[in-house]
């Protein structure tokens, strides 16, 4: 087990996260291994468009996780979506994402790595 998969089973033990979530994380951890560094490089190639490559694949993320869940009702949608996007944001996801996203424009093109680096 690396430190970050350690970090995270520590995260998940002391936040206080619900049983529908936690057996939903492996679909998190799977779609975020699915990323494809070359997306990034043909549809997102500024480095000022993270915050809207992190929104929206958190909020995708927490739609499959939704989706996955047929006796939700509709009018708590909202809801839930708020809570699991939270939850994820306190496990890390959030920056992992975001981390993907930088490391994936530094490697685009790599005569002009020092332009994609972080702020």
């Amino acid at each position: 087990m690396n430190l970050q998969e350690s970090i995270r089973r520590v995260l998940r033990e002391e936040i206080n996260i619900p049983t529908y979530i936690k057996r939903r994380l492996y679909v998190v951890d799977e779609y975020i291994s699915n990323l494809n560094p070359e997306d990034v490089c043909r549809h997102w190639p500024r480095r000022d468009q993270v915050n809207e490559y992190v929104s929206g694949f958190m909020a995708e993320i927490v739609r499959v996780i939704l989706d996955d869940m047929p006796d939700l009702d509709p009018d708590e949608f909202g809801e839930m979506f708020d809570e699991i996007y939270g939850i994820l944001i306190d496990l890390g996801y959030r920056k992992k994402i975001r981390d993907f996203f930088y490391e994936s424009l530094q490697n685009c093109d790599p005569k002009h790595r020092i332009r994609f680096m972080r702020p």
